[in-house]
């Protein structure tokens, strides 16, 4: 990864964490990023219930392609405070990796913020 896409990383942990941390219930946000510019497009993909969240490829990568972006990070708070990954957020992630991977996006990581909390789950797959 280059220096500049981990100080992007960096920074929208910081900028996600402060508007997703206070929310309670679970939303799943993505950011866009073109290959030498910065953050090209976020939005919030979906919003679950205070303990779970539904999300699939097929919601997460359809505006890759129509913001012509060639990497993404993906991000979902954790109303509870509990900011290490669940079996569940490594699952999703080794899923949404390959897909990306399949569609030509990467994904940078993928991101659980609390209130008082950030961590990323592991998008090295």
């Amino acid at each position: 990864m280059s220096t500049r896409l981990l100080i992007a990383s960096r920074a929208l942990r910081i900028v996600l964490r402060s508007d997703s941390g206070a929310i309670c219930q679970r939303a799943f946000e993505r950011a866009l990023f073109e290959q030498s510019q910065p953050v090209i497009a976020d939005e919030v993909i979906s919003i679950g219930t205070v303990n779970a969240n539904v999300i699939h490829a097929r919601e997460v990568f359809p505006s890759c392609h129509r913001e012509e972006c060639c990497c993404c990070i993906l991000a979902h708070n954790h109303p509870s405070g509990e900011v290490t990954p669940s079996d569940e957020d490594i699952a999703i992630t080794k899923q949404l990796v390959q897909a990306g991977k399949i569609l030509g996006i990467r994904v940078l990581d993928h991101v659980i913020i609390t209130k008082d909390a950030f961590a990323s789950v592991s998008a090295e797959y």
